[in-house]
């Protein structure tokens, strides 16, 4: 490989990982949702996915741990997860036992 396929390779790994040349402006940042926010989505999440039949009930963790991580990696801010809280109460009351499903 010569020197610009090498410079070329790199300057696109750099990219796909968001590094750039220029200079990054500080940006005031939103605080993160808090841990209890989180937990509590953890729990809806869980209840509303088995109410649904998502989830497998015999082994729930492995698919739901995979769901939460994706979460964790988006660092919500506190008003997302409490949008998301909102809509998992929302779902788990549409999936709840005696609610008739189409």
């Amino acid at each position: 490989m010569n020197l610009a396929q090498s410079s070329a390779v790199l300057l696109y790994l750099c990219h796909r990982q968001g590094l750039t040349s220029a200079p990054v402006l500080p940006q005031e940042e939103e605080a993160g949702a808090r841990l209890g926010t989180l937990n509590a989505l953890s729990g809806r999440m869980r209840a509303a996915m088995l109410a649904a039949d998502f989830l497998n009930p015999e082994a729930p963790q492995h698919v739901l741990h995979e769901l939460e991580r994706t979460l964790m990696r988006a660092r919500l801010t506190q008003r997302e997860a409490e949008l998301w809280l909102n809509a998992f109460k929302h779902l788990g009351r549409a999936v709840a036992p005696g609610t008739p499903r189409e």
